[in-house]
Parts: structure tokens; C-alpha cells; sequence
């Protein structure tokens, strides 16, 4: 039976509207970046996830691949950078809001993996290409994979402006020695689809998201 002219103009606008509300999934390649946040040192990734269903007690999440990079002037030699860097994968949900006059935090972490580790440096002002990494996070009962999501955890040790010499290892206890620790979010949840409001905060204040 063939459809009238009327029919199909409405079945094309319902699937408009519907391709409108639905969000979209996470693209494939550089998923993840803090390019747009004030932390040092910034990353991007590529990110695979195997998207969550109702049930399942482990998260695999994979770094394709990725890049790390510490801001500022290429220093040469040993002259400081990040050192001993380590990269871990958290399971997240939105904080609550906090109160009195606390602070607020952006999420709340509900489970995470083991870290791993990525680097022995990064000088200053240079790009580190982030090798593929696998990380496993058993998934809490009440986890709801569409209100949550995955965060990158980059934690190390800086030594500004310090010269030491090539394969002495970098230590908390060398002089002038600070921990850092940074984060990468995804703007995806862990259904694999995109959070279009959370997507708008962090594309206009990072930190407020991550």
C-alpha cells in the first residue's frame, strides 16, 4: 500500500525530531582532551570503550592511542618537565551539591583502576606520544551508565628548572620536587553516547565540568 504525501512528510519529521533528541556517540579517534582547561600538563586520547549495559561488573576501557604535552619553552637537555608520570582511569558520576560555603566539586569517584605507568619524562615544551593502554574498573552495583562517565587521572612529579644527570631517577625527595596530579574527562557517558549539556560546560569552562 503506498503512503500519501502527508504520511511521509510526518514520518520524516518524526525522525528528525527524534535524531534531534537522541544523543549523539562518542566519535571515533581524539575523544578526550584538556586542551581547553588551565592544567599542565594537557592531554588528548583516543579513547575505546565497550559501552555499558544494564548489567556487568568490569569496565574495559582503552587508550588507543594519545598525546602529553608541558607548556612552555623547549628548555633543552634536563632542564625540567614531569617526570615518572602515571595514568589511571576512574569511573564517575555528577557530585552532589555541596553545603554550606564548601566548594563544589564537578564529580564524584565511584570506582578505579590501577595506575599505570606512562612515562619516565616529558621535558618542557615538548609533545610525548602516549603509548596504548588498557585499564579494567570493576563497576560499582548502582552505577547507571548513562549518568556517568570515565576520567583520566595524569599524576607524576615536577622539577622545575632542575638539571640532573641523563638516567638519574626523578624522586619526591630531589630538591625543588612537587606532585602533580591533572585530569582528562570525557564529554561521553558510559553508554557510549554524548552528554550534550555537560559537552557545553566544558567547551566553556573546563574545570567546571572536570
Amino acid at each position: 500500500m503506498s503512503l500519501t504525501r502527508s504520511v511521509v512528510i510526518r514520518l520524516v519529521l518524526g525522525w528528525g525530531l527524534a535524531a534531534c533528541t537522541r544523543s549523539a556517540y562518542a566519535p571515533a579517534g581524539i575523544n578526550i582532551t584538556s586542551h581547553r582547561s588551565d592544567y599542565s600538563p594537557t592531554a588528548q586520547l583516543a579513547v575505546a570503550l565497550r559501552p555499558l549495559g544494564v548489567q556487568g561488573d568490569t569496565a574495559h576501557i582503552v587508550i588507543d592511542s594519545g598525546s602529553l604535552v608541558v607548556p612552555g619553552e623547549t628548555a633543552g637537555g634536563d632542564g625540567g618537565g614531569m617526570y615518572n608520570v602515571y595514568i589511571s582511569a576512574l569511573l564517575v558520576t555528577r557530585a552532589p551539591k555541596p553545603k554550606g560555603k564548601s566548594l563544589p566539586s564537578p564529580w564524584n569517584a565511584m570506582a578505579e583502576s590501577d595506575s599505570q605507568f606512562a612515562f619516565t619524562a616529558v621535558p618542557r615544551g615538548e609533545r610525548r606520544a602516549i603509548p596504548a593502554m588498557r585499564f579494567r574498573v570493576e563497576r560499582p552495583a548502582n552505577l547507571d551508565p548513562s549518568k556517568a562517565w570515565v576520567v583520566f587521572r595524569i599524576s607524576g612529579i615536577v622539577i622545575p628548572g632542575v638539571v640532573r644527570r641523563v638516567g638519574q631517577p626523578a624522586g619526591i625527595a630531589t630538591p625543588g620536587a612537587l606532585r602533580f596530579r591533572v585530569y582528562a574527562c570525557a564529554d561521553w557517558n558510559l553508554s557510549g553516547r554524548i552528554d550534550r549539556k555537560r559537552a557545553k560546560v566544558m567547551r566553556t569552562s573546563y574545570l567546571k565540568a572536570c
